[in-house]
């Protein structure tokens, strides 16, 4: 499976931001979304989420998208 860059990541928020209108941009910390995307491809804590959807749900939660 491929996965994003780091770039690609805040590119998509950046998109998102501009099309809600109702949310801030920016990001706390560009380290924590490539930890984020290491821990989803890498297997770094012993689990990996498996689906798609479970990559972004950890992906979100972990880098405060």
């Amino acid at each position: 499976m491929a996965y994003p860059s780091v770039e690609l990541v805040l590119a998509f928020h950046g998109q998102i931001v501009v099309e809600s209108g109702s949310t801030e941009s920016g990001v706390r910390s560009k380290d924590a979304i490539e930890s984020t995307l290491q821990y989803v491809s890498e297997d770094f804590f012993g689990e990996v989420p498996e689906t798609l959807h479970g990559k972004v749900i950890a992906v979100l939660k972990d880098t405060g998208l």
